[in-house]
């Protein structure tokens, strides 16, 4: 074979390749949902966003701004957390992965499934024990839940005087891997069911318990922080807070209608 015909194969080859990597790049950028960041395209002058706690307040940033096409939010463990990005054209731009953020069109929001959420799980598994229907997630409870676990405040409350029920609990680690474990913080509040049998039925035993199984609740949401506290000493750890909607109301005389104590099985 010539010298010239090799090289006009080899130039071939290259373009072959290239065109091959180009396109499947393009393709790769059209890959949105869970997972994934898409760099490039942003609005002039609306990048980034801060304080964006939830996926959903970015895709209504998006579908109220002109020209969005489609949006890029980072969670709190990304590399620039909390930030909405907006972005100009669909389907261009690099993509990677990151599994604290998603990427979608304005009308689409990240959808979380109860088999990978653990703690909504739980309170599903113990409500059916105690006759209460599941309930389902609520982004925009746990990006509010989320709020109040990061002002570190212990007591009952809320950042805009929203009537949510609350529950509260610090400190509660995995002992291996020394990370969050709501389900301990969860078992800890399930378990007053206990205390509030042992006092013949004193439903004010057990505020958190009656709160994970209060028959009228619907939704819920949670957020984690870590926390400093100098009244306990100046340790840090989780702080685990859970807000659902509707409330429970404090210690009604007809609880009974309210909260079944006895689990059914």
């Amino acid at each position: 074979m010539a010298i010239l015909d090799i090289v006009v194969l080899g130039v071939a080859i290259a373009v072959v390749a290239f065109v091959f990597v180009f396109y499947r790049r393009r393709r790769e950028s059209f890959q949105m949902g869970p997972g994934k960041i898409i760099y490039g395209n942003d609005l002039p002058g609306k990048n980034p966003i801060g304080g964006i706690t939830d996926a959903g307040s970015c895709a209504r940033k998006c579908k109220d701004t002109t020209g969005c096409a489609y949006y890029t939010w980072l969670g709190p463990k990304s590399p620039i957390p909390n930030t909405c990005w907006l972005k100009s054209k669909e389907g261009e731009g690099r993509t990677m992965e990151w599994n604290d953020s998603f990427t979608g069109k304005p009308d689409e929001l990240p959808k979380t499934p109860d088999k990978t959420n653990p703690i909504l799980e739980y309170h599903n598994m113990v409500r059916e024990k105690h006759g209460a229907e599941p309930l389902v997630w609520d982004d925009g409870i746990a990006a509010h839940a989320q709020i109040w676990a990061n002002s570190c405040n212990l007591n009952h409350g809320s950042s805009d005087g929203a009537s949510y029920g609350q529950n509260l609990a610090y400190g509660h680690r995995n002992p291996v891997t020394l990370e969050p474990d709501p389900i301990a913080a969860a078992t800890d509040w399930y378990n007053e069911y206990k205390v509030i049998q042992a006092s013949g039925g004193d439903i004010s035993k057990g505020g958190h318990f009656a709160q994970m199984v209060w028959k009228e609740a619907k939704r819920m949401g949670c957020g984690i922080n870590q926390c400093s506290l100098p009244n306990w000493g100046g340790a840090v750890g989780p702080y685990i807070v859970c807000e659902y909607d509707p409330p429970n109301i404090a210690f009604p005389q007809d609880y009974h209608l309210h909260v079944q104590v006895n689990p059914s099985f």
